[in-house]
């Protein structure tokens, strides 16, 4: 055994336990920390990061430092460098006599093996090497390690005033980055139900910060960073009300892993967990090493960004740190050090403390945006179409009133876990991406037409599944053979039973000849991401001029065992979500009088079982105005004005009715006044 794995062994062996230190807010009733993020040695502490550090300590002596992950480089955990690493860092804490807790970033142990220490050896080495000024925070039943909470008290309490969370996010999950688990959550919620404040330290930033408004499209002459802004690709700069900068796009999660069993309980996010809460004053993040954003968003959340230290990896050349001065009331101020603009030293002998700014504005909650109109739909009759035959486009055009928003082909989107999410693309899109990924059917459109339904597109994410649900009709008895070409994964179900299964990615294949009785069959057809991209392999179709290739279809010939794609015919969707449309009984929402009201008219509705709330508009020709609100009920009323805002009130008038709460969307036929 080297000299350097005999110290390490000595050392980890030497841990004891070592009662964490209690502490208090200061006399004028304030405590200091330090964030410390990204430090990411490779090797040794760079000099620069080093007198960053220093110097920002001697300014403003904070009571206590947090490191927030990636404290070490990928391959800087391997056992002969870790301790050369690390020692420079603890050095610093121990010259200043200055506490310190530690969590962990995606790198901290991206490199796994017997040559490496994982997170917890990394944890006990900090731990026996840093002895009294350790802070030992961790709650070894968590998921991950050095996730667990600090208590801040008044001199003489017996309860904290505030709570610090220094939680591990994880590294990687399901091929993205990772996040808080379902304990580490339901722990929180368990912990933190009694009221007090508290601040929230992770190293992974989580997704909900690119949606509730701290970020927004840049205008004319702003410039802006390239990142996905609610759902689409913009040029975003802070909104409003936001101080820092954003130099590079966030990099959170996947929405799918982010969401899935393993990181939700009882469907709720970290952030949802934040907000049923309403006393974590403020969430900070490392990760994205150049930005300082900070900002509250249109829910109340206080979300910010925290500057890497590093010089080692990649930088904007100004290496920082943040400090934060927190108040018994849970209320703090913060503010960046960095290599260029350090703390001032106070002639007082006093440390540093920031002037207290006003409180940070609220971003304004996104403006309610009309849905898309749907084409009318004939009443439903379940008798057979003219055209017989599965997947025949349009085949359930006979369903009137309610139908999915998330309409037909995808009933949901899950993670491979299972677990049903909110679907990211309700239309079978023509999936034109930016990553080269597509969808697994063509739309049956020119490429130049097809572009417009591309802005329901996303790229697929690891780990993500598609379902698409529906019911299917047979013109008469005979059997059905599927076929597929896709990155991943293929499943079939046809009336609960699964038919087909292909775990051969990129590979063409096909089922059996599959017997149907003449009639109507529920269907489920599940695509699966595994890792990296997804989407239709066939590539024959590219040279064709159709922007993606069809990876499912239908035999035209179910005796005939091929995958020639010539031998299929591919299920298309125009984007008005006309395949595989679902049924909902009834109709709960009834026009029973309509009339000219001055410039406008009066529509007089009737409700009977209204699932959700429901958005009611009315349109005229080309134009939706919003004209009310409903509540869910058994039975009721209403009658509501409507005005076009250009159109005249003799255009043709419809009224649809948006519910979110229950995905469903219904209109009314055309109407007289």
């Amino acid at each position: 055994m080297s000299c350097v794995l005999a110290a390490l062994a000595v050392a980890i062996a030497a841990v004891t336990s070592i009662a964490a230190p209690r502490f208090e807010f200061d006399a004028d009733g304030s405590f200091a920390l330090f964030q410390v993020s990204d430090v990411q040695d490779r090797g040794k502490l760079s000099d620069r990061s080093a007198a960053v550090l220093r110097a920002a300590l001697a300014a403003a002596k904070p009571q206590l430092v947090i490191l927030t992950g990636d404290n070490v480089d990928s391959g800087s955990n391997e056992r002969k460098a870790f301790a050369g690493a690390m020692e420079p860092l603890v050095a610093i804490f121990e010259e200043t006599k200055t506490p310190f807790c530690v969590t962990f970033g995606n790198h901290d142990s991206e490199r796994k093996g017997t040559n490496y220490l994982s997170r917890q050896e990394q944890y006990d080495w900090l731990k026996a090497r840093g002895g009294k000024l350790f802070v030992d925070h961790d709650v070894p039943e968590l998921t991950g390690v050095g996730s667990g909470m600090v208590e801040l008290f008044v001199p003489g309490a017996e309860k904290p005033s505030v709570r610090l969370f220094p939680m591990d996010s994880g590294d990687y999950s399901s091929g993205g980055y990772d996040g808080c688990h379902a304990d580490q959550i339901a722990w929180y919620e368990r912990v933190a139900a009694d009221g007090v404040p508290h601040l929230w330290f992770q190293h992974i930033i989580v997704p909900d910060a690119n949606d509730t408004g701290l970020f927004r499209a840049a205008k004319e002459g702003e410039k802006g960073v390239k990142m996905r802004v609610r759902g689409e690709d913009v040029m975003a700069v802070p909104a409003e009300g936001v101080l820092g900068e954003l130099k590079e796009h966030t990099c959170p999660p996947g929405w799918g892993a982010y969401r899935d069993k393993e990181h939700t309980v009882d469907g709720r996010t970290l952030y949802d967990a934040w907000r049923v809460n309403g006393r974590m004053v403020g969430a900070y993040f490392g990760h994205d090493h150049m930005n300082t954003f900070d900002g509250v968003d249109e829910n109340g959340i206080r979300l910010g960004a925290t500057k890497a230290l590093t010089v080692n990896s990649y930088n904007d050349g100004d290496p920082g740190l943040r400090l934060f001065v927190v108040h018994p009331d849970g209320t703090f101020e913060t503010e960046h050090a960095t290599e260029k603009h350090p703390f001032p030293v106070p002639e007082n002998g006093k440390p540093y403390r920031p002037a207290a700014p006003q409180p940070l504005p609220r971003a304004a909650p996104a403006e309610p945006v009309a849905p898309d109109p749907f084409p009318p739909l004939a009443s439903f009759a379940p008798a057979a179409p003219e055209k017989g035959g599965l997947f025949r486009p349009g085949l359930l055009e006979e369903l009137r009133g309610f139908r999915r928003v998330v309409p037909g082909p995808v009933q949901a989107l899950a993670n491979k876990n299972g677990v049903v999410a909110e679907p990211e693309n309700p239309f079978f899109g023509n999936g034109l991406h930016s990553c080269g990924e597509v969808f697994p059917v063509m739309v049956d459109r020119e490429p130049t037409e097809a572009a417009q339904w591309s802005r329901f597109a996303r790229s697929w994410e690891s780990g993500d599944v598609y379902r698409y649900r529906g019911q299917v009709f047979a013109a008469k008895d005979g059997a059905v053979r599927f076929g597929e070409k896709m990155w991943d994964f293929t499943t079939v179900k046809l009336d609960g039973k699964t038919v087909f299964e292909s775990r051969v990615y990129e590979t063409a294949n096909c089922s059996e000849a599959i017997p149907v009785k003449a009639g109507w069959h529920e269907i489920e057809i599940v695509f699966e991401n595994e890792n990296g991209r997804a989407g239709a392999a066939w590539p024959e179709y590219v040279d064709k001029g159709v922007p993606t290739g069809p990876g499912f279809g239908l035999a035209k010939d179910a005796s005939k065992d091929s995958t020639d794609p010539a031998d299929y015919t591919f299920p298309a969707d125009i984007g008005d979500g006309s395949l595989f449309r679902v049924p909902v009984e009834g109709e709960p929402i009834r026009v029973t009088g309509v009339r000219r009201n001055g410039d406008g008219v009066q529509i007089d509705l009737a409700f009977e079982n209204l699932p959700a709330d429901a958005e009611v508009y009315a349109h005229f020709g080309d134009e939706s105005v919003h004209i009310g609100t409903v509540n869910a009920c058994e039975k009721g009323t209403a009658s509501l004005s409507a005005k076009p805002r250009s159109a005249s009130p003799s255009a043709e008038l419809r009224v649809f009715a948006w519910m979110s709460g229950a995905n469903l969307i219904w209109w009314s036929d055309f109407l007289k006044p």
